[in-house]
């Protein structure tokens, strides 16, 4: 190590190749494991399947599965 007036100096070189550094990666949140299907996403069919399963109306659940 080369001191200049009791400080330390490093040798670190400058690079004849200066690393280029990707900032907007570290920046993105990762994707998400599971595809979440929104309203806008979901068939009709699904749609009639989720209302009926949360009113409880087992003979449209059942009309629903076997239309599939």
């Amino acid at each position: 190590m080369l001191t200049t007036a009791g400080r330390r100096l490093s040798r670190i070189s400058a690079s004849p190749r200066p690393r280029m550094r990707n900032y907007t990666l570290g920046n993105m949140p990762p994707p998400p494991a599971v595809n979440i299907r929104t309203h806008d996403q979901i068939s009709p069919q699904e749609r009639k399947f989720l209302e009926a399963a949360e009113r409880g109306d087992k003979p449209t659940i059942q009309e629903c599965l076997l239309t599939v």
